[in-house]
């Protein structure tokens, strides 16, 4: 660390990508929009920092003193943030998408809006942490993870489903709860207000009487067995829910004609995962000669050596498409028909589970990983 002064990295904090700053005493400095990409401060004091807007992506930061740091709207996806001081720091808006959050203290810290999909939240410290709008969709966390209630509840509502799950009276306002299953789950009496509701599956859900003010509903999915809130007096209106922008469901509803097939996250975690830690190309939502929407496969990896085929076909079974099928137990009939004529036309397909997803995404990459390896010189090869 001898070849920087402190007051040298000020000035060129903006240019220092990939730098050793490893141990530094960076606490308090304007650091504002600096580009740090894969840089290494791990163990470095930035106690009180300035690091709105930075660019910190990759980067180590593994054992930094952050504490009362300003990182809102950064940028540190994939960062290493293992044992991290980041008590009262601001992150709100800030992305920390696929990070490792493992030990970090984050008591008290602001991640309002705050991005943490895939992230590894094992042995953080999130207690009394503000959560409002956080996004925790794939991210890891389990009993070392230490989370008020409230959020570990709106975690498991998001990565596990809650239908047909018992959520009276709830406190739920403010939880981001996008493309959740929601369908038939009891949540009269609950608190949704200032919740994100957008995509999500309320059919056959009881909202009596739940507080929906604020709450974001943008093409939130209901049917005739959703029951909505009265109003406050007898004279006031009933909640009107396509006025708050959700979409009621006949049955029968095909949801490749209203083009809400899949908007899954799950997918399109599984896609990043397979380009970046796997290295191949891919296409999404991949249709297959005149199949039905169940026909269209989820992934479609491109042959490296033949840019104009795919070597394999994903299906990730239990995404937010599963949701659109008025007969679960038909649709898995459906999917089991529908694997078998996409090998007929010349597919090789492979399944990955939602919850093995979340469990492990590591294990799934691997043996995904395993059955490429597999197939490299034995693939059956379809024309893109």
């Amino acid at each position: 660390m001898a070849d920087f002064t402190r007051e040298e990295v000020v000035e060129i904090a903006s240019k220092l990508i990939g730098a050793d700053l490893s141990g530094l005493d960076l606490g308090e400095v304007e650091l504002r929009g600096a580009i740090l990409w894969r840089a290494n401060l791990s163990d470095a004091d930035m106690h009180g920092a300035d690091l709105r807007g930075a660019y910190l992506g990759g980067a180590n930061l593994s054992g930094a003193n952050l504490n009362n740091a300003v990182l809102s709207a950064a940028a540190l996806n994939d960062a290493n943030l293992q044992w991290a001081k980041l008590r009262v720091a601001n992150l709100k808006k800030a992305d920390l998408r696929e990070a490792n959050l493992r030990h970090a203290h984050l008591s008290g810290a602001n991640l309002s809006w705050a991005h943490l999909s895939g992230a590894d939240l094992y042995y953080a410290n999130l207690h009394e942490a503000n959560l409002k709008g956080i996004d925790l969709r794939d991210a890891k966390l389990d009993d070392t993870t230490q989370i008020d209630a409230k959020w570990r509840l709106i975690w498991e509502i998001v990565n596990e489903g809650a239908s047909d799950r018992y959520l009276r009276e709830n406190d739920l306002s403010w939880a981001n709860l996008k493309e959740a299953d929601l369908s038939e789950a009891h949540l009269n009496g609950a608190d949704l207000s200032n919740a994100i509701l957008s995509e999500a599956d309320l059919r056959g859900a009881d909202v009596s009487g739940a507080n929906l003010s604020g709450a974001n509903l943008s093409e939130a999915k209901y049917n005739a067995e959703t029951t909505w809130p009265m109003g406050i007096w007898a004279n006031d209106p009933r909640f009107d829910p396509e006025a708050a922008g959700a979409v009621l469901v006949e049955e029968g509803f095909d949801p490749e004609a209203a083009g809400a097939v899949v908007s899954s996250h799950y997918v399109e975690s599984v896609a990043n995962a397979i380009t970046k830690k796997l290295g191949y190309k891919v296409d999404l939502y991949v249709k297959s000669g005149g199949l039905t929407v169940s026909g269209i496969i989820h992934i479609g990896i491109i042959e490296p050596r033949n840019p104009g085929t795919y070597i394999l076909g994903i299906m990730c079974d239990g995404g937010g498409e599963d949701c659109f099928h008025p007969n679960r137990r038909a649709n898995l009939e459906n999917k089991r028909l529908t694997h078998k004529l996409l090998e007929q036309v010349g597919w090789r397909i492979y399944r990955i589970w939602r919850m093995d997803w979340y469990k492990d995404p590591t294990h799934e990459i691997e043996k995904l990983k395993a059955e490429l390896m597999a197939i490299e010189n034995d693939a059956t090869f379809v024309v893109r």
